[in-house]
């Protein structure tokens, strides 16, 4: 509940940074040191509520399997996970996650739990379908938030 709480709250950002400013242009020196540090703080707090969880990172390594050389045949795999599709459903849409995977041409993809997170149940097929368009097979397991800790569990839902 306390996420959800600070989830929601974070939507106060704009309105606190305007206060900061007015405290730093019109207050004391004390007050304005105090009004830039809730600014630096608050700054943070919504880098990471607003702008991280919209950043798709790709990253590219080999990996060379016991018994094998690097003069042999090579497999791509793509690997993802926690999109916690529900209340943060629109930081990383499924659609711009399948379109990269697609441009990396891999041979399978992984996706490492945690698809949704107090998302409806009716909106679960819209919400993965983008998932279809993927033309290699597909490995998926279940996280912590897909069982229902925390939140609801989805495990029927998502089999």
């Amino acid at each position: 509940m306390i996420k959800i709480a600070l989830f929601w709250g974070s939507h106060i950002y704009w309105p606190a940074v305007c206060f900061c400013i007015f405290l730093i242009l019109k207050r004391s020196r004390m007050t304005r040191w105090l009004a830039i540090i809730a600014l630096i703080v608050s700054s943070i707090a919504a880098y990471a509520r607003f702008i991280e969880p919209r950043v798709l990172v790709v990253e590219h390594s080999e990996i060379l399997l016991k018994g094998a050389d690097y003069d042999g045949p090579a497999i791509r795999v793509a690997l993802f996970s926690d999109t916690h599709f529900g209340i943060f459903q629109n930081a990383m849409p499924m659609r711009r996650i399948v379109s990269r995977i697609q441009k990396e041409n891999p041979h399978a993809v992984f996706i490492a739990g945690d698809f949704l997170y107090h998302l409806p149940s009716e909106d679960i097929p819209n919400a993965l379908a983008p998932l279809g368009d993927l033309q290699v097979p597909v490995f998926a397991v279940l996280g912590n938030h897909d069982v229902g800790f925390p939140g609801p569990v989805y495990t029927a839902d998502l089999y």
